[in-house]
């Protein structure tokens, strides 16, 4: 077999021409194939993501619903419902824990439950003490706090003595309602 030129060339653009348009059209075409099918892919596990989503947050306003009915009949009641036996519970409960000796007397008030304190124990424990009460669950509130530091005068030498008068406060009827 005699191979001229021309044949060779014939050849060489049968086989050429076909793979340079797989190389330059067709090749890249599968690569952007394969990227737009994750694309995709991540599309669709997002949309998924947002259906889980809108179901959540039609479950929760449904739950907000039914727990507001609930929630506006306790903030009607709380006052009435934030007992005082519960609140000095509290604050002889945190007061023990943190080796607090305390005294409790219920004054006579407005109509607010009011109560004095005295007490003596280590400045830090009075400060945490006070925080406890402040930010707790029974949203005790101190009208007078007073802290003395100890003295030689003390007759013990005693540590950090408090007096303190604390209420637990009234509910406006806008904010109950």
């Amino acid at each position: 077999m005699n191979f001229s030129s021309r044949k060779l060339l014939f050849l060489a653009g049968w086989i050429g021409i076909p793979l340079f348009f797989w190389m330059g059209r067709v090749e890249p075409a599968i690569s952007r194939g394969h990227v737009a099918l994750e694309t995709q892919e991540g599309a669709d596990e997002l949309h998924a993501s947002g259906l889980r989503s809108v179901a959540r947050r039609d479950r929760l306003e449904s739950e907000w619903i039914s727990f507001r009915d609930e929630a506006d009949l306790q903030m009607a009641t709380l006052d009435t419902d934030l007992h005082p036996h519960l609140v000095q519970k509290r604050v002889f409960e945190s007061a023990a824990r943190l080796e607090l000796d305390i005294d409790i007397q219920e004054e006579a008030g407005d109509g607010r439950k009011r109560f004095s304190v005295r007490g003596e124990g280590s400045w830090d424990s009075f400060v945490q003490w006070v925080q406890e009460l402040e930010c707790g669950p029974h949203r005790v509130r101190f009208e007078s706090l007073r802290l003395v530091l100890p003295e030689e005068s003390y007759s013990d030498g005693g540590g950090t003595r408090v007096e303190a008068v604390f209420a637990i406060p009234e509910i406006p009827a806008e904010v109950a309602a």
